[in-house]
């Protein structure tokens, strides 16, 4: 079962204000846990990443997030653009480990 982020609600997210979105360096002080990223359709193993529980840079995000017109909202449609830069970023971020230990 998937687990909503806390990054997904918080306006820090989209504004480049997040170490975390921005480089994937993780925020000093946050409470988060290490979870194994894999591809759903294959199983595959694609590194590690976090399920964040606190972060101090937290801050709500009220837009509203309920679909209009059986589309999604801007903020829904944000937040899945930056899980696809995640990916992207934990991509590179393998390839890059990957390389040191060769």
């Amino acid at each position: 079962m998937r687990r909503e982020q806390l990054c997904w609600d918080c306006k820090n997210a989209c504004a480049n204000a997040c170490c975390w979105m921005r480089d994937c360096t993780p925020v000093p002080g946050w409470n988060a846990q290490v979870v194994a990223r894999k591809k759903s359709d294959q199983g595959a193993y694609l590194g590690q990443s976090f399920f964040i529980k606190s972060c101090p840079n937290f801050v709500k995000d009220n837009q509203d997030k309920t679909p209009v017109n059986g589309n999604l909202s801007k903020t829904e449609s944000s937040m899945q653009k930056i899980l696809r830069s995640l990916e992207r970023l934990a991509a590179r971020r393998e390839k890059i480990l990957l390389k040191g230990t060769k």
